[in-house]
């Protein structure tokens, strides 16, 4: 099954933002951003800023910050991989909420082996504000 990224309605472009990965998970955990015009998957504004990856330790937060890109808004699109030894494999999102910033505590778990959620617990939580 292939996993779409997330993308996270960024409504002021205009300020910079502060994104924290906790890793809950004992498995290898990485989270990839990257700014987009619009959720087409040619809109990429990688010219703006470098995609950005976090690799949290295991019960440990990663952070980062995006610049602000003077723009009115764009959308911040999100992938979280996890690797458990067998190679890296997609996470999924557990909540298809709307997702516009501020985002508090969004939560990822693993698939396992059959493409199913291993155990229903998060293996990343990822939160992003204003700074």
């Amino acid at each position: 099954m292939l996993i779409e990224p997330v993308y996270i309605k960024v409504l002021d472009g205009s300020r910079p933002l502060r994104v924290v990965a906790f890793r809950a998970s004992p498995k290898t955990q990485l989270v990839r951003l990257w700014a987009m015009h619009s959720t087409t998957k040619t809109s990429s504004m990688a010219w703006r800023f470098e995609p950005v990856e976090l690799r949290p330790e295991y019960r440990r937060e990663a952070t980062c910050t995006i610049p602000r890109l003077n723009l009115p808004s764009y959308f911040l699109a999100m992938q979280v991989y996890s690797n458990a030894g067998q190679g890296w494999s997609r996470s999924k999102i557990k909540d298809s909420a709307p997702l516009e910033v501020p985002t508090i505590d969004l939560a990822f778990e693993d698939e396992d082996s059959t493409g199913n959620g291993a155990n229903g617990e998060a293996s990343v939580i990822v939160s992003i504000a204003y700074s």
